[in-house]
């Protein structure tokens, strides 16, 4: 049994907001500069003991493309809004806290045919929340367990209450 002293973990957590007929699910991911110096020293300290000029290069190198994609996923995000009442599924683009465009994936939507599909991506188990009417329409890949449980929960006590009315 192999264990992981160190692991660092980039919080890929969704930010999910709940209403009693509306779930938005926003793919926004937070900068943190933590993350950004914990990634790079080590290369640095790794490449030190190679090459003092080699290991400055290479960790302002990793820095510079970590930091591209860490801020472009800060700045440009989606949010998926499934509204039960109106029964519609809208996705939103943002650039920073401006909307781009709004798209309206369905219409007239049945939260029976919401559903999970289980993947599995680089040795990890992930869940792709997807609504099929005469197509499926792929919504968000979920990462994590606890997002999949809350998102889950919500959407069986919808169709519960659908089935009692």
């Amino acid at each position: 049994m192999m264990h992981n002293f160190m692991s660092l973990k980039i919080k890929e957590n969704l930010k999910i907001f709940l209403d009693k007929t509306q779930l938005r699910i926003n793919t926004k991911q937070d900068f943190s500069w933590k993350e950004l110096i914990l990634y790079v020293l080590p290369a640095f300290i790794l490449f030190f003991f190679v090459n003092i000029v080699l290991s400055i290069l290479i960790s302002l190198l990793i820095l510079l493309t970590y930091f591209v994609f860490r801020v472009v996923s800060f700045i440009y995000y989606s949010e998926i809004i499934i509204d039960f009442e109106e029964k519609r599924i809208i996705k939103n683009n943002y650039r920073g806290d401006s909307l781009i465009n709004s798209e309206i994936l369905a219409k007239n939507i049945d939260s029976k045919n919401l559903h999970f599909k289980k993947i599995q991506r680089s040795g990890k188990i992930r869940y792709l929340l997807s609504y099929t009417s005469f197509k499926e329409i792929s919504l968000v890949v979920i990462k994590e367990e606890e997002d999949f449980v809350k998102i889950n929960t919500f959407v069986t006590n919808i169709i519960l209450n659908e089935n009692c009315n």
